[in-house]
């Protein structure tokens, strides 16, 4: 089960990244430049792009919380022996925005493990407003 656990959580960091990139988009129409620009070799067109992208923030918010709860899960059902790998998983995972992060005791710790709750919530703050840029 500890496998599972890591296994959802390195899905928690692929959601995460994706969530940049449709807010990216948001933010670049709402800014001074041409309503259609090509991004990654794709064309863009941001007019009336309003419903998709609250459609995409839906469906990965919705995919994040159903991961969240996964893992929960999974470390319920972890055997005794078995339970200290599946936190370890969540506690140490590569993820930069890793809520959970622990590194050890200490001032400095505590501030290193908080960077990634911060920016996971900069990261939720930039896709609000970037819903915002898009309405007006």
């Amino acid at each position: 089960m500890s496998a599972a656990v890591d296994k959802h959580m390195d899905q928690l960091e692929i959601l995460s990244t994706t969530f940049v990139v449709p807010t990216l988009i948001v933010l670049l129409a709402g800014a001074d430049i041409p309503k259609e620009f090509d991004l990654f070799g794709i064309h863009l067109k941001t007019d009336d792009a309003y419903g998709m992208v609250v459609a995409i923030f839906d469906a990965l918010l919705l995919s994040s919380s159903t991961t969240c709860w996964k893992v929960g899960d999974f470390l319920k059902l972890c055997q005794h022996s078995d339970t200290n790998h599946g936190l370890s998983a969540i506690l140490t995972h590569k993820w930069l925005l890793n809520p959970f992060s622990y590194s050890g005791d200490g001032i400095l710790s505590a501030v290193n493990c908080a960077f990634g709750s911060a920016l996971l919530t900069l990261s939720w703050w930039l896709g609000l407003a970037a819903l915002n840029c898009s309405l007006g």
